[in-house]
């Protein structure tokens, strides 16, 4: 294999020790450049790029530092195959060549064949790698810069939507009131509930638009974490829902305090206990929340003693859009299993649904024990 060597030492006999000690080798056809000073070094260097540089620490001109200087600061970002080459071991120069690009350093008089040729492929093979590392470190950098620039787009493109989607919306809902108000004595059976429709179907629009924008934002938008008392979460969203005066909510004891998102963890027991509710049967149900222990996971569940789902809809209910009524039976968006399933697997944790054919249906979940985000916040 080909191979270019630069050699800039300014005592011939040196030279030529390294150029014997390179030429042994068996597994390259080395040739080689020379040069006697640091600047015509320098030349040298940009004008052939070699495979690999020996630079000699003391020169009449400038030193072997002060050269790797010249080459940091005409390639400020480069990665530079270069052995230092010193008459003595000092470890202060040694340092400074690495900290300037340098890959390696060999003691004069105490380097033979093997040494020598050793650091000339460790030298190259270091920069190979690391300049394939500060590649990927620059296209990563460039992909998040722009990944921030089109979030902050979408951002701002999902609360113009949000806001130009909903006044027609706000309209549509006003005409329709004003109208029932006005003539209400006057409007048919059927005219009423087609008026009554369509004030349902601008509700659910309205939540659509905000599922949506609350799916998108999951894992884009940073929540701070907290700490938070997960049963008095719990209560504060059982008091958030219409539910029926006739429902019960029964909260688990050992509810834990956790450090979390916490808007995030309400969204998910604010759309599991919120089904509970909405697709139960009776107006005397009951949803049990109760939780465990797993390790550095807790586990959450939401049981209710509804009608069940059936089998076939277990895995179809997280599926963003999916109902299993039909949307002129009951007003739904379809998002919110959806969005619970997005939170949780962002925050690493699981949720699975459970209904067996004797009714009922349980949602469990889990969460970690401290934000990912914060893995070191006190839970004091």
């Amino acid at each position: 294999m080909p191979r270019e060597i630069l050699i800039i030492d300014d005592t011939p006999e040196d030279r030529a020790v390294f150029r014997r000690c390179l030429q042994a080798e068996t597994d390259y056809a080395n040739t080689f450049v020379e040069a006697e000073t640091g600047e015509e070094g320098l030349q040298r260097y940009f004008d052939h790029r070699p495979d690999c540089v020996l630079l000699d620490y003391q020169m009449p001109d400038m030193n072997g530092v002060e050269v790797l200087e010249a080459l940091r600061e005409a390639s400020p970002f480069g990665v530079f195959p270069i052995v230092l080459l010193t008459g003595v071991a000092s470890q202060s120069v040694a340092l400074q060549a690495m900290k300037l690009g340098a890959q390696d350093y060999l003691i004069k008089g105490q380097a033979g064949p093997e040494e020598v040729a050793r650091a000339v492929r460790n030298a190259m093979d270091r920069t190979s790698m690391l300049t394939i590392l500060d590649e990927q470190r620059r296209n990563l950098e460039a992909k998040n810069a722009e990944l921030e620039r089109r979030n902050a787009e979408l951002d701002q493109f999902a609360y113009v939507a949000s806001h130009d989607l909903k006044a027609p919306l706000r309209g549509i809902a006003t005409i329709a009131n004003w109208i029932h108000e006005d003539l209400g004595a006057q409007l048919t059976p059927e005219i009423a509930g087609q008026l009554k429709r369509l004030s349902g179907r601008v509700s659910r629009m309205e939540g659509l638009i905000d599922g949506l924008l609350q799916y998108a934002r999951v894992g884009r938008v940073l929540v701070p974490p907290e700490r938070v008392d997960v049963g008095a979460l719990i209560q504060e969203t059982i008091d958030l829902l219409a539910a029926p005066k006739t429902f019960h909510f029964v909260i688990g004891p050992g509810m834990p305090a956790i450090v979390a998102e916490r808007l995030r963890l309400q969204q998910v027991f604010l759309n599991l206990i919120g089904n509970g509710v909405k697709h139960h049967h009776r107006q005397d149900g009951q949803i049990t929340i109760a939780s465990e222990d797993l390790g550095s996971f807790y586990q959450f569940s939401v049981a209710d003693d509804g009608p069940g789902i059936e089998p076939q809809y277990h895995q179809k209910i997280f599926t963003i859009f999916q109902t299993l009524l039909a949307r002129d039976k009951m007003e739904n968006t379809g998002i919110g299993l959806s969005l619970v399933k997005k939170i949780v697997e962002e925050q690493g944790g699981q949720v699975i649904v459970e209904s067996p054919p004797s009714g009922g249906t349980t949602f469990r979940f889990t969460w970690p024990k401290s934000s990912r985000k914060d893995t070191h916040a006190n839970v004091e």
